[in-house]
């Protein structure tokens, strides 16, 4: 492999995904484009007629392709999927003013978790140890606060209007309304770094 190219995601409204990744997340359209159905139907394995647009937005070397279909009968109803489905589970982005961001979300049809506030630097381990073994899920209720540098290890659940303290390694559930401290005491060992020195 000589460079990651590109995610491709299915859309059921194009012009409303583009205005969401361009006006909310500062994503470029750097082409779009309609192939015919014939090559695109033996390449996604889909029967035709297609109708199909790719556009393909841009941001920081990101690619994201956005796919629609519009022949009768192609495009499928929206579902939820949990985040222990096979395939693409999700896109990370970062931005400067994550509350204007929020405030402006529910305009281009994101919805925002009521009260919760996630803190920099959290992660979800969600990918078990064990070869062919599912992902499991972690699952954050409504006004819980985190803290910088938490990572939650899946299965767990953070109950509503739970918080969790800084630097801790979630393992287990967090019940609602507690708190959640899960780390180790820092010792310093003194001198230990100039004895052990190589020069």
């Amino acid at each position: 492999m000589t460079a990651f190219n590109h995610v491709g995601q299915c859309v059921t409204d194009l012009e409303r995904s583009k205005r969401f990744y361009c006006e909310l997340f500062g994503f470029a359209l750097e082409r779009e484009i309609t192939p015919g159905d014939e090559s695109s139907a033996q390449l996604l394995s889909l029967t035709p007629p297609l109708g199909m647009t790719a556009a393909y937005l841009v941001r920081d070397g990101l690619v994201l392709e956005l796919l629609h279909f519009s022949a009768d009968g192609q495009t499928r109803r929206f579902r939820p999927r949990t985040m222990n489905e096979p395939g693409l589970t999700h896109v990370s982005l970062s931005v400067d003013d994550i509350d204007e961001v929020c405030a402006r979300l529910p305009a281009y049809g994101g919805e925002v978790v009521e009260g919760s506030n996630i803190g920099a630097g959290n992660i979800t381990a969600n990918l078990p140890p064990h070869p062919g073994s599912e992902k499991e899920r972690t699952k954050i209720g409504r006004n819980v606060k985190t803290s910088v540098q938490n990572a939650f290890v899946a299965p767990v659940e953070i109950g509503d209007d739970a918080w969790v303290a800084a630097g801790s390694v979630i393992t287990d559930d967090v019940p609602p309304g507690s708190l959640a401290i899960a780390r180790a005491r820092q010792i310093n060992k003194e001198g230990h770094a100039n004895r052990n020195r190589d020069d």
